[in-house]
């Protein structure tokens, strides 16, 4: 079939087939659905490496491996899922109860796309420069005084702020209660704790760890239980710290996770505070889907102890661009 457009006069067709076989999942009646994204170029077929793939309307999604194989999870049969590459017009998909089907995706061969075809190893999860972008979920900050404290504190990060609340307006000032109840002056609301999220760029020194730890999706509430209490958190603040990351984790089957805290939490922001706080627990949880398991030093904590004027921190990251691990021999190894 061909089709014309008024835009565009160079668009071919590329058989590009998705098998998928469906079962239900034993618990929770939900469907996993597996499936090979492969293009057809004359007579042979290749896989279509990295495609995205997501159900529609909502933000859960998963990437197709470097064969153009993926899983993933739906609730039911009558979802749609969106079948993203770069290069082709974005392509929907009802499961239905077919246990096999084969979709037909048309590529887009405008001078913009074209132009991305060529170049279309720099789209593969691979760092290219000695930069690249970042963005930082929700870093949240409880305030907990001996005593009921006018409080000021400016962030010094090295990026873009994204979202505030309350209003950060170049910095917050609070009045805080010894439970961590926050009065902001600017508004005369009360409030949790601060908040903020934001963008910047980061080096490749900041995707290199030496440690941490490889969890899959059916135990990462276990994980998180069992690991925040040790960096310091206490369970009003890492239960909020699960409700917000828990569905990130179970979303990937496998995911790599690292930990930043003390003063390595400085990476990513640093808090200008006045009165300065007796102790500062800061935990930033860095995390990427991987393919395959593999073993790495599990990260330790040090043993921390609030005393005085105490402020706490959490936030994350997903990361999106290729790491380095030191695997259990010391060797590093890009994942």
């Amino acid at each position: 079939m061909n089709l014309q457009t008024k835009n565009h006069k160079l668009i071919r067709f590329l058989g590009v087939f998705i098998l998928l076989l469906l079962f239900v999942a034993p618990t929770f009646g939900q469907i996993e659905i597996f499936g090979t994204v492969s293009k057809q170029e004359k007579s042979n077929r290749k896989g279509r490496p990295y495609a995205k793939i997501s159900i529609k309307g909502k933000w859960k999604h998963t990437k197709a491996d470097k064969y153009g194989r993926f899983s993933i999870t739906v609730p039911d049969s009558n979802v749609i899922l969106v079948f993203k590459a770069r290069g082709y017009f974005t392509k929907e998909f009802k499961i239905g109860i077919n246990f096999a089907n084969k979709i037909r995706l048309e590529e887009d061969l405008s001078k913009r796309q074209k132009r991305i075809r060529e170049e279309d190893s720099k789209w593969l999860p691979v760092i290219h420069s000695d930069t690249c972008f970042r963005s930082i979920g929700k870093p949240v900050i409880y305030l907990y005084p001996q005593i009921e404290t006018d409080i000021s504190l400016k962030l010094q990060y090295n990026g873009s702020l994204k979202t505030t609340y309350p209003i950060y307006n170049g910095g917050w000032n609070v009045h805080a209660l010894p439970n961590g109840t926050l009065l902001n002056k600017a508004d005369n609301k009360e409030y949790s704790y601060l908040f903020w999220d934001g963008q910047t760029n980061y080096t490749i020194d900041q995707t290199t760890f030496e440690n941490g730890f490889v969890i899959s999706s059916d135990t990462a509430l276990t994980f998180l239980q069992n690991i925040l209490p040790k960096t310091g958190l206490k369970p009003r603040e890492y239960n909020e710290f699960i409700v917000y990351w828990l569905p990130f984790l179970k979303a990937n089957r496998l995911t790599f996770v690292h930990f930043r805290n003390g003063d390595n939490y400085n990476i990513i922001s640093k808090n200008e505070v006045t009165p300065k706080p007796d102790t500062q627990i800061r935990v930033f949880m860095e995390f990427k889907t991987v393919d395959t398991f593999f073993k790495v030093n599990p990260q330790t904590f040090p043993t921390l102890i609030r005393q005085g004027f105490t402020l706490v921190e959490w936030g994350g990251s997903m990361l999106t661009k290729a790491i380095k691990v030191k695997d259990e021999n010391g060797v590093f190894k890009t994942r």
